[in-house]
């Protein structure tokens, strides 16, 4: 087995050195034309710009940093749209004369993105002979991608934070019907002024309720009085019964004088009786009459007030009865006004939300540094594609070799045979 696998590879270096000629020439002819064509190959230069994605600031679920709608890949991938490689293409002419650039030759050879790591940050790379030119296309070229990247989910976000403002606005429709059709029902109802005047009269009630128990604490007051008065006035006389010596009176002893009648002691001896009215009982009855006049005046002072209560009464109970008539379309209208406004500032709530929720998904890409001309040329690599080429051309002149002494052995089977 093993001298078979000699004989093997002394055959296949047999061949090899048969189709040495073959072999080393194509070689070598591969290796000349490919440092020709390097070492004549344009310049190039390459002009960078350096992007960095910036995380939102606005907090999600849990406090964590919302995520936006755009990643670094997305980026990557928006930068090499067609739509902007034709966009650069037709504002700087590089499908003309001498640049000659197709939209695929520019996403595949002259357009580069590349994200740095697992970062946020994209290196985006224009290449062109011209160095200014190169410069100037990656930086037109990285305006438009931010401005893409901006527009970006914001068709479903407007049409999101659209849907919302239509359920608001119809929702405030709601609500301002409900509160006219609340507030006229108030109007032509009498509601307001029925209210107004149920509360005067509460009030007048509950301030003549005071008058009436004043004017019975007074009442009571005066009967105790007039009671006392009436026992007073049961212990005095309505008159009194006087005796007083004759001496005593100044008419009579001038009378005696006048008869010849001095004896003053026989005079003194007689008593006079007289009756006169009792000041007390006087001062008594008359206190008696005042204050049973004050108990008729308070008696009805008192049914007076009563009487307002009761009429009041009368009013409150037909106020409550056309209050209460009313009252289930006023409750009925009050809850259509209560659900108008939660419905109202549920949708506006969610139009806040939606607002928060685009500020927070839309992608914030900046410029970290643009793009400057560059001052020297990308290498051509001249080295490195010669040997590239001359390794090909070998690998495929061998392969020719073992075909070409494949056919030459099935031409001579073939002769053999005849």
């Amino acid at each position: 087995m093993q001298g078979r696998d000699e004989v093997d590879l002394i055959d296949y270096l047999n061949v090899l050195w048969k189709w040495k000629w073959l072999i080393v020439g194509g070689t070598l002819i591969a290796a000349i034309v490919s440092f020709v064509l390097a070492s004549r190959a344009p310049l190039t230069y390459e002009a960078s710009v350096t992007l960095f994605l910036a995380p939102s600031k606005l907090p999600g679920a849990f406090g964590t940093p919302s995520k936006p709608l755009v990643s670094p890949n997305t980026v990557e991938d928006l930068i090499r749209e067609k739509s902007l490689a034709a966009e650069v293409i037709q504002h700087f002419g590089l499908d003309q004369s001498p640049h000659r650039v197709t939209v695929d030759s520019f996403v595949s050879r002259v357009l580069s993105a590349k994200r740095l790591g697992e970062t946020n940050v994209i290196r985006l790379t224009v290449t062109l002979p011209d160095p200014q030119l190169a410069a100037d296309a990656a930086n037109f070229l990285t305006r438009k991608a931010v401005e893409l990247t901006a527009r970006l989910g914001q068709g479903d976000t407007l049409a999101t934070r659209s849907f919302f403002r239509q359920q608001g606005d119809q929702a405030r429709r709601a609500l301002e019907h409900a509160r006219a059709s609340l507030i006229e029902f108030r109007r032509t109802a009498n509601l307001d002024s029925l209210e107004i005047e149920q509360k005067i009269t509460l009030e007048e009630n509950g301030r003549l309720k005071i008058l009436a128990a004043e004017a019975s604490a007074e009442q009571a007051g005066v009967r105790t009085r007039w009671e006392e008065l009436s026992e007073g006035l049961k212990q005095e006389e309505p008159t009194l019964t006087l005796s007083k010596s004759i001496v005593t009176d100044p008419a009579v002893i001038a009378a005696a004088s006048d008869y010849g009648r001095t004896d003053i002691k026989a005079l003194s001896a007689l008593q006079l009786k007289s009756q006169e009215i009792n000041p007390t009982y006087q001062d008594i009855r008359k206190g008696l009459i005042n204050a049973k006049a004050s108990l008729a005046s308070l008696e009805d002072e008192r049914k007076c007030v009563e009487q307002k209560i009761e009429e009041n009464k009368t009013k409150l109970a037909e106020i409550g009865k056309r209050i209460a008539s009313v009252k289930p379309e006023l409750e009925r209208l009050t809850e259509s006004n209560s659900q108008a406004q939660a419905t109202y500032q549920f949708w506006s709530r969610k139009a806040d939300e939606a607002v928060l929720l685009a500020a927070a998904q839309t992608p914030d890409l900046r410029i970290a540094q643009p793009a400057t001309v560059p001052m020297t040329p990308v290498s051509r690599k001249v080295k490195q594609k010669v040997t590239f080429v001359a390794t090909a051309a070998l690998m495929i002149c061998a392969m020719l070799a073992f075909f070409f002494e494949y056919l030459v052995k099935v031409r001579q089977r073939r002769r053999g045979i005849r």
